[in-house]
């Protein structure tokens, strides 16, 4: 390995598909020639998704099961023995507990990354507390977005150094292409109003609610696409579809590794979330010039001009998701207009450049701190 290559260990709960998951693909591949190497360590598994990595990363799986396994603390220590990173870049609230109780800061500067809004029980006091513990042994703390940074400092667990860092797009690969092909493509008609939406089954993205407000939509050309696998409610929602009134119009894709040609088969992208950080499916939607409508939640704001690149309301119920739906698909124009917008708006503001720029200085700067440790532990 050259003297200059700085190695970073991503650490998450499991290597799937995802927007945090995508990232780090992005991360890997867009620093590999710039002089860092990326690996993960996946504490539960990691599918298919790990082919999306360049050929020169280290996948380690460790087997956990539910709950705090003792075992697994070992498993760690010892991949990241091996592995010898730099840097351990550990991603929401499992790659944080077992980062610190695995006492990885004393192999390595840990970086921990936020992915998402704190939603539900995560608020309790008692999380908030230990959350703030399990950051002081972070050698940085950093958000998706300025607004769930906000949120942090709102709640009063946000290290005095905590940075943003918002996702970024590759804009030459998600590029508009005709909607008519692309809705050939999966049998769909011309004129059809096509509506997307894409996640795992997990209970935040609100998969039932959107299947609700779906329901009491009454345009015969409308269709639903709905992409993802994987998540701990995903027998629940497929239950859902099969008794829904309109099934025969909701379509079911799976886990794609080709999204450049799926977006542009949307006329609009729906994210009904009740928590995200900084939505990557609205980012990659937005630079096929694909508007989105997003609940009101952190991230959606910085993503989405409103009334320009799309709609953001507030939509916590299937009748208010409704309401929204019928106002956004009554003018096909306008929805054209808000995706040569979305198009233009991640373009100038959310580069993939600009994102890989600002954690390969991260990298720099832990990596830095890891080296200074060592001297001193030699001398």
């Amino acid at each position: 390995m050259a003297a200059d290559q700085i190695t970073v260990l991503h650490l998450v709960h499991a290597f799937a598909m995802g927007g945090m998951e995508n990232g780090i693909v992005n991360l890997a591949g867009g620093l590999e020639n710039r002089g860092v190497r990326s690996h993960v360590c996946a504490l539960t598994t990691a599918g298919e998704f790990r082919r999306r990595l360049p050929p020169s990363s280290i996948v380690a799986e460790l087997g956990k099961q539910r709950g705090l396994s003792v075992g697994t603390l070992w498993k760690l220590r010892k991949a990241v023995r091996t592995i010898r990173p730099q840097v351990i870049h550990s991603h929401n609230w499992t790659g944080l507990v077992y980062a610190v109780c695995s006492g990885l800061q004393h192999l390595a500067p840990v970086l921990h990354g936020e992915h998402a809004e704190l939603y539900g029980w995560e608020r309790g006091a008692r999380r908030l507390t230990l959350r703030r513990w399990l950051y002081r042994f972070c050698a940085r703390v950093h958000t998706v977005s300025f607004g769930q940074l906000q949120e942090l400092r709102q709640l009063g667990i946000a290290p005095a150094d905590a940075v943003a860092v918002p996702n970024g797009v590759d804009t030459e690969r998600f590029v508009p292409s005709s909607k008519a092909d692309a809705k050939l493509r999966f049998s769909l008609a011309d004129d059809a109003v096509v509506l997307g939406m894409v996640s795992r089954f997990i209970p935040e993205k609100q998969h039932s609610r959107l299947l609700d407000a779906f329901a009491l939509q009454t345009d015969p050309r409308l269709h639903l696409l709905l992409v993802g696998d994987g998540g701990n409610i995903k027998a629940e929602v497929h239950e859902q579809i099969a008794r829904h009134p309109m099934r025969d119009r909701i379509h079911l894709l799976g886990e794609r590794s080709d999204m450049p040609v799926v977006y542009p088969a949307m006329d609009l992208l729906v994210l009904p979330s009740d928590a995200e950080g900084m939505s990557n499916a609205c980012l990659e939607a937005a630079a096929c010039g694909v508007p989105a409508l997003a609940n009101a939640c952190c991230g959606s704001a910085e993503l989405i001009e409103d009334g320009v690149t799309g709609r953001v309301c507030t939509m916590t119920t299937a009748d208010a998701l409704a309401e929204a739906l019928s106002e956004a698909i009554t003018s096909p124009d306008k929805l054209r207009e808000w995706g040569d917008s979305a198009r233009s708006h991640v373009v100038r503001n959310f580069s993939l450049q600009s994102m890989l720029d600002r954690y390969r200085q991260l990298y720099l700067d832990l990596s830095a701190k890891c080296g200074q440790s060592n001297s001193t532990d030699a001398s």
